[in-house]
């Protein structure tokens, strides 16, 4: 399993690798966005039939040029995440297999960090 992570085309740290079990990680994170619209995506590589979970981003955001400090938590339900076919439910997750899976938010703010 490997993942891609983009805000406005630009790779974000980490560096994509594949995970060592199932269990929570960092898929995303940047600290140097301008305070402005953005576009993340998450592109996913899966092997063997092996499933991608995604389940929560969250970022500091600004709606109408007012800057603030709050922090957001989006959920797999938001409809302002896009997903590419093949996406199911598993409870509180979203799943994928398919080779060239991926998801893509458009936001307005900074600090993306996914999980």
């Amino acid at each position: 399993m490997w993942w891609n992570c983009t805000v406005d085309g630009i790779e974000q740290g980490p560096e994509p690798h594949p995970p060592t079990d199932r269990s929570y990680h960092r898929l995303c994170y940047s600290n140097s966005l301008d305070w402005k619209e953005h576009t993340l995506v998450i592109q996913v590589t899966s092997k063997d039939n092996e499933p991608f979970y995604f389940d929560t981003m969250d970022y500091y955001h600004g709606i109408n040029e007012t800057r603030t400090n709050r922090r957001s938590i989006v959920t797999i339900g938001d409809e302002e995440l896009v997903y590419s076919p093949g996406w199911g439910n598993q409870g509180i997750y979203k799943t994928t297999n398919m080779k060239d899976g991926s998801l893509r938010f458009p936001f307005d703010g900074k600090r993306p960090s996914t999980f």
